[in-house]
């Protein structure tokens, strides 16, 4: 398991000068970028079956499993179990409020609440919980938490009442729902089923069910979007996501559309180089990407920039399982849930490299603003030394061109401990936009 920062170097934009430091030219030059780090039982994750991801305002991620929550601070795994006061062990959705109260979703023993302290579960016996498999979870721009439950439609909580959503009620077209989300005008997006007892397709339980497509919600109006009426790839959607442009992407069982309030269009393994036409769950980066995964367990994940599809597998990166469950972002970091194979961390824009007591080793960031040269004999010890971009640094830059980077180590091969320090000689090489900029080693 690789561990938390040991320092913060503070550095101009990339640039065409160097420094003067010199750079040891005997070094080995071995150094790859986009880093990978898997996190299993092993390491201190609850189970290696994830299926909900959500990350807090001190960047601590929340993961739900079959074995219970596990918190990860970056350096500490904390896990609970119903001995804690969770309400099961198998926890499908999760949510944060703007208090920081964690909300976690089970599969059949309702809802629970973590405020850091104190739990509290909320069912069908003592809340206006309409149904105790809480299988979504959001909040929304006023606070208030709605829960998508498998049998008993939706409900929203305000901390005091409980509101239900269901086909009798109000414009919602089915009991089942597969996701909630938030537009920034307020509008609540639902993607709805009608479970079944038996299903024309001959699907196996529990896929029987009638899809229902997508409901909008303003508040007091609803409009309903299915292939008969939109352009909807499916009317089975699993996911929804809104984008900063305030487009509302659609995962379903067919492949993925998007809606800019006028126009649909629909990506799909015809005319995409999306890998699996069966789209699970996807999250929007803030660089304006977005991140799908699927439903087969099969084709890993895929990264969509706009114009470029890249997917990444356990053939052609360091991801753990292509059976991928759930996902999150936080900023350079990606983080993906898996079936069987515990989480994995990817930082694209991460640098790492291999530094070794006889030949030393040189890593350079992404960007190729930062150069760190260890010279043959300047460590005691082999190092497996990280590099990564930290767009929210503890520290702020010395010019508003500065670029924070985290730099990490561990002893090579040994997956951790971190290491305190980095003995020896070595040099840090910037590059700068103007040669009067300075710069400053934090460590």
């Amino acid at each position: 398991m690789k561990q938390r920062l040991l320092c913060l170097i503070f550095l101009a934009t990339i640039a065409a000068l160097p420094m003067t430091a010199p750079e040891p030219t005997s070094a080995k030059q071995d150094w790859t970028v986009g880093i990978w780090r898997n996190y299993t039982s092993a390491d201190g994750l609850a189970s290696d079956s994830v299926y909900a991801i959500a990350i807090d305002e001190n960047g601590h991620k929340w993961f739900g499993t079959g074995n219970g929550v596990s918190e990860f601070d970056g350096l500490t795994w904390t896990n609970y179990t119903p001995a804690d006061g969770l309400a099961s062990n198998y926890v499908q959705s999760i949510a944060i409020d703007r208090n920081g109260n964690k909300w976690f979703g089970t599969s059949s023993y309702g809802l629970s609440k973590f405020d850091g302290t104190n739990w509290t579960t909320y069912n069908t016996s003592n809340s206006g919980l309409p149904d105790n498999d809480v299988r979504t979870l959001g909040v929304d721009r006023a606070g208030n938490l709605w829960a998508g439950t498998y049998y008993g439609g939706a409900v929203k909580f305000d901390g005091a009442t409980w509101t239900s959503f269901t086909p009798s009620n109000s414009g919602l077209r089915g009991h089942r729902l597969e996701d909630i989300a938030f537009d920034s005008a307020g509008h609540v997006w639902f993607s709805s089923l009608e479970p079944a007892s038996a299903h024309p397709t001959g699907l196996v339980a529990p896929m029987w069910a009638y899809a229902q497509g997508v409901q909008e919600f303003n508040g007091a109006n609803w409009t309903s979007y299915d292939t008969s009426n939109s352009g909807l790839v499916a009317d089975w959607v699993w996911d929804i996501a809104i984008d900063s442009l305030g487009h509302k992407w659609f995962a379903a069982w067919g492949g993925v559309t998007v809606f800019d309030g006028k126009s649909w269009t629909t990506y799909d393994t015809s005319n995409s180089d999306l890998p699996e036409s069966y789209v699970y769950a996807m999250a929007t980066d803030p660089d304006g990407s977005k991140w799908f995964v699927y439903g087969w367990g099969n084709a890993g994940v895929t990264r969509f920039n706009g114009t470029r599809w890249t997917t990444y597998n356990t053939a052609n990166s360091g991801l753990a399982d292509n059976w991928v469950t759930s996902v999150a972002i936080e900023r350079e970091h990606k983080w993906f849930g898996t079936q069987s194979n515990g989480v994995s961390e990817y930082i694209p824009n991460g640098a790492s490299g291999n530094v070794t007591k006889n030949d030393g080793g040189i890593i350079q960031s992404a960007d190729g603003s930062t150069t760190l040269a260890f010279a043959p004999g300047a460590t005691d010890a082999g190092l497996e030394v990280m590099l990564i971009p930290d767009t929210v640094a503890q520290y702020a830059p010395l010019t508003e061109t500065g670029h924070p980077f985290e730099l990490r180590a561990t002893l090579a091969g040994s997956g951790g401990p971190p290491v305190e320090t980095i003995a020896g000689t070595y040099t840090i090489t910037v590059q700068y936009t103007q040669s009067d900029m300075g710069a400053s080693l934090e460590l």
